[in-house]
């Protein structure tokens, strides 16, 4: 029993540390101060993790390179899209929870698989808790990182700018680490 717990609270402090990785920066400063687009995103995205986590972690031992390469190429996507609007002061109305789903369940992150790996050392119902606690860390850290990335004005484009480069150069770098 007290394994169980331990799991499930590492892997809510996975799930924490999950939420502040570049690409939920990224995406949170597209919804900009709309904090009801920020918690749908948020929510959105551990459904949509919790909905294919044991689909994907069985799917990758098939297509491992493919599933990845897909995962990287939507977390360019979004730090790309966050550059545009800024250098073009358009800004995208991007559905919260068609972007949370998308990422949840597509980008895979070494942060997921181990949680993945910790439920499946578990039975039921404990690794379904511990993939819970996961998404609970996850949310609630994207939405505390988006509460506390108020920018002035003035300094909003260059971070903004910064944030978007910082995840496309993260992401390539794990796209180049892992070929």
């Amino acid at each position: 029993m007290v394994d169980y717990l331990i799991s499930t609270l590492l892997s809510f402090l996975i799930g924490t540390g999950h939420g502040l990785e570049p690409d939920h920066v990224s995406t949170a400063r597209l919804y900009k101060k709309d904090y009801k687009k920020v918690i749908k995103f948020a929510v959105s995205h551990s459904a949509g993790y919790i909905l294919i986590a044991i689909p994907i972690i069985y799917l990758a031992s098939f297509f491992e390179e493919e599933i990845l390469i897909i995962s990287y190429i939507t977390g360019i996507f979004f730090g790309v899209l966050l550059m545009i609007e800024t250098v073009t002061g358009k800004e995208f109305d991007i559905d919260p929870r068609f972007a949370g789903v998308l990422q949840g369940s597509v980008v895979l992150t070494p942060s997921k698989i181990l949680t993945i790996v910790l439920a499946f050392a578990s039975p039921f119902p404990y690794n379904v808790g511990i993939l819970l606690a996961f998404a609970i860390g996850s949310t609630l850290s994207i939405m505390t990182l988006s509460l506390l990335t108020v920018i002035p004005t003035k300094y909003s484009f260059w971070f903004n700018i910064v944030v978007s480069l910082i995840t496309i150069t993260y992401i390539m770098f794990q796209l180049i680490t892992s070929i």
